[in-house]
């Protein structure tokens, strides 16, 4: 663990007003991005480790990652509602894994008039995420079980 590891921590607790927990031995590599907004909530375990160019943006609901995670480089994680991350994870590079689906309205209205649905997403312990993969809004992964490299996981719509 790095100095800078750790500083990062601390920035990243007091920016969230006490709405991320993450474990002393958690790293967070250069260039990586944290964000817990307003009304969300951050728990990170024991040995985790944030790559660089990783995203964690967690704009309202939780986001629990157990011990042992791996998010690696350019990965991201999005939560809107609920999204949980077994123990001994592996995110492969440039995954991604969100609890929304973008609105499916009818063209003539904004988007921003137009709700986004929300499921909740469950990684089993020692999953592995794929590079390229997908992990989307209502997705169980299974313990142990391995998401292939660009494959995409999650409610069809």
């Amino acid at each position: 663990m790095t100095i800078g590891s750790a500083l990062r921590r601390i920035r990243l607790r007091r920016r969230s007003g006490g709405r991320a927990s993450l474990d002393p031995t958690v790293t967070i590599a250069r260039g990586a991005v944290v964000e817990v907004g307003a009304s969300g909530a951050l728990v990170v375990g024991e040995g985790s480790a944030i790559g660089r160019g990783a995203r964690i943006i967690v704009g309202s609901g939780s986001l629990r990652i157990g011990r042992n995670v791996e998010v690696c480089e350019g990965s991201s994680i999005t939560v809107l509602a609920e999204v949980e991350i077994g123990s001994g994870v592996s995110l492969g590079a440039r995954s991604a894994v969100m609890d929304f689906l973008p609105p499916a309205g009818t063209v003539e209205a904004p988007l921003r008039e137009q709700r986004i649905a929300t499921a909740p997403v469950r990684i089993g312990d020692g999953a592995s995420i794929g590079p390229n993969a997908v992990v989307g809004a209502g997705a169980v992964v299974l313990p142990g079980e391995k998401v292939m490299p660009g494959a995409t996981v999650g409610r069809v719509v």
